[in-house]
């Protein structure tokens, strides 16, 4: 009968918890803070992202979205530049983003697409496709793409999850006092960098060295940084047939950008 009463106690416990976990991942946030709760981070062009789409009138003719790399790599004012001076006057802009994580490219991409509408999408990608999400997914996705998977095998899906109700009360509360979290709900004209922001004027090394992106290195040590990046690759675990287990964050949210871009 203890035992009995243990479990029941114990199985009341569970069910509460779970619920006060559902009803708070359930509370709205203002999406424009979601998306500025990343400001003092590496990922503080989110919010410039959400502005670019949502608040700035400029068309988007060509967009970008990636990793850093794709960031470091590719100049969205130069490439403008360079179709301008070939008769093609687009607007370029690079929504590339420090890590690597398809699932945070298919959320921006999303926020894009209706409103946008740009005529190219490019995708940047690297020698390897990447087996988790982005780290950035769960403070700025929908709590509705939180809940969802995405693909069997998603290594992030439970610290993502278990963070979602924290998030949203926090959200929740930064609606009716903004100043205490440091979260405006307006946009802000005086605050915003422009319509074509530069992805980063520095590049970083393996060696964990800032360069200018002008910076001309020498083929030696580009050489040697490669050799030890490739020495940190992991090759393929799983058979190729369960790749889209193993590799299930690119190929899932590319499959779902394509799809979005197929919509729209």
């Amino acid at each position: 009968m203890k035992r009995l009463n243990w479990f029941r106690g114990a199985a009341v416990v569970v069910v509460a918890v779970v619920g006060l976990g559902v009803a708070a991942a359930s509370l709205p946030d203002d999406e424009y803070q979601r998306y500025g709760s990343l400001e003092h981070t590496i990922q503080h062009r989110i919010r410039w992202i959400y502005e670019r789409v949502h608040d700035d009138p400029a068309p988007i003719d060509v967009a970008l979205v990636g990793s850093s790399r794709f960031g470091a790599g590719v100049s969205g004012p130069r490439l403008e530049d360079g179709l301008r001076r070939l008769g093609q006057p687009v607007a370029v802009v690079n929504f590339s983003l420090p890590e690597n994580g398809r699932d945070l490219n298919w959320v921006l991409v999303d926020q894009m697409l209706p409103l946008k509408v740009p005529r190219l999408l490019i995708i940047g990608v690297i020698e390897k496709p990447g087996r988790y999400g982005h780290p950035a997914y769960k403070y700025a996705a929908p709590n509705t793409a939180v809940v969802d998977p995405g693909y069997f095998g998603n290594i992030n899906y439970l610290k993502n999850l278990i963070y979602l109700p924290y998030r949203q009360m926090r959200l929740f509360a930064a609606r009716f006092f903004p100043d205490r979290f440091d979260l405006p709900r307006a946009f802000d004209p005086s605050r915003y960098p422009g319509s074509n922001l530069e992805t980063t004027g520095t590049t970083r090394t393996g060696d964990n060295i800032l360069l200018a992106r002008d910076t001309v290195v020498p083929r030696a040590r580009i050489e040697a940084l490669v050799a030890k990046y490739r020495a940190g690759l992991n090759p393929p675990i799983l058979p190729q047939r369960l790749a889209d287990i193993e590799f299930g964050d690119e190929r899932t949210y590319v499959r779902r950008i394509v799809a979005l871009a197929y919509v729209h």
